[in-house]
């Protein structure tokens, strides 16, 4: 048996000092160590995840927020500042682990001389960047080592660093570590996404019954996030010998689908409210293969912000996952310019584009409503005689 004593003295004499945390990650969660004492959020905002793999960020109002996906726990070395970012009065910068397992303590000099050297690049690029958010599905039996590991990271970080963990939704469940993850840390951010196994139904988003998940937040007392979904996705769903496979793409469109299958049935519903639409392959011979496309609410951003106004105390706001890169489609964005009336403001972008010997320019209309539920009939005239429009996508 290990005696408690020593460390029980370490508290006792050193409280206030790095050698209460070095204790206390050693007993990880021993009730002979105090809390870590934080102060609660002073405002809530909207805040967006932005992952520059997916293409340059569309155009849109600045936000007070932007999570900007700076590399992987397993490629530190190539972590790097992206050359585009959404605006924003500041950022923090992620670091995602994709072996869903607790980072060996190795890892942890690594990880923080990445911090700083993106962080010296943001600031040269004139963004103001203040945390670390790290992003790993960690299985919930392992919140207690994970707690370890992030008590030193944080102990290793400069000075004033904010750091900030994403969280699995079982991880809120009772009997977890979760209380120890959360005293490691500045901030929380549970993802209310993707939680359901991908093989036995469509969805995306998790409804949020505050009712349930607010006193179990609040009571870590640590600030925290709503992880919110705002996107939709493709999926290939193939059935064989009773089996169900499902696989995202990233490279069809809405008008792809259109084109290439034949839609079957009415549009279903989702429990996150997505709206699904089917579309079958007729090549696919005797093995069933259809297409589903996910449409997100368009009220997403909305409703988002409605749940961030009744959270309670400890509540810093939502997190939006994720800002949309210039060419997808079934992404909703932050909110747009709206007129005197609430009602959004119809634009019309035209880029010249170069295509000797015609002028030529791509035109992107962004109509009032976002996903609308039914058909419309748009018009566009020309002052101008117009040789050829082809349709390139639909946003």
């Amino acid at each position: 048996m290990i005696s408690l004593r020593p460390f029980a003295r370490a508290v006792q004499a050193c409280r206030g000092s790095v050698a209460i945390a070095a204790a206390c990650a050693v007993l990880a969660g021993s009730a002979a160590c105090a809390r870590r004492v934080v102060p609660g959020p002073a405002a809530r905002d909207a805040a967006w995840w932005w992952w520059p793999s997916t293409g340059a960020p569309q155009n849109g109002p600045s936000v007070p927020l932007v999570y900007v996906l700076s590399g992987t726990l397993d490629t530190l070395a190539r972590s790097r500042w992206p050359a585009s970012v959404p605006p924003a009065a500041r950022y923090v910068l992620v670091w995602r682990g994709e072996r869903r397992a607790v980072p060996t303590g190795d890892t942890v000099r690594p990880l923080v001389a990445a911090y700083t050297r993106v962080t010296s690049e943001a600031r040269a690029a004139g963004a103001s960047v203040g945390g670390l958010q790290i992003d790993i599905d960690v299985p919930t039996a392992s919140l207690r080592s994970y707690a370890v590991w992030l008590d030193t990271v944080r102990r290793a970080l400069p000075p004033g660093t904010t750091l900030s963990v994403t969280g699995l939704l079982d991880w809120f469940r009772d009997g977890t570590a979760i209380a120890r993850v959360a005293d490691a840390v500045d901030e929380v951010v549970p993802q209310f996404y993707d939680i359901e196994p991908r093989s036995t139904m469509p969805g995306i988003a998790h409804p949020v019954d505050l009712a349930t998940w607010l006193p179990r937040l609040e009571a870590l007392e640590r600030p925290y996030r709503l992880g919110l979904a705002t996107f939709g996705r493709i999926e290939r769903v193939e059935s064989v010998n009773g089996r169900t496979t499902r696989l995202a793409f990233r490279d069809l469109t809405p008008l792809d689908l259109v084109e290439r299958f034949t839609r079957l049935g009415d549009v279903a519903a989702t429990a996150g409210r997505e709206r699904v639409v089917t579309f079958i392959d007729p090549s696919a011979g005797p093995h069933r293969r259809t297409y589903q496309l996910l449409v997100p609410p368009a009220d997403a951003v909305g409703s988002g912000h409605a749940l961030m106004a009744a959270c309670g105390r400890w509540c810093a706001g939502v997190a939006f996952f994720r800002w949309p890169a210039a060419h997808e489609s079934l992404v909703v964005g932050p909110r747009p310019e709206k007129d005197g009336h609430g009602n959004r403001v119809p634009t019309l972008d035209v880029e010249p584009m170069t295509c000797a010997p015609l002028w030529c320019a791509d035109v992107t209309l962004v109509t009032q409503g976002r996903f609308p539920e039914h058909d419309a009939e748009i018009v566009l005239e020309s002052s101008t005689p117009v040789r050829l429009v082809q349709a390139a996508s639909v946003n």
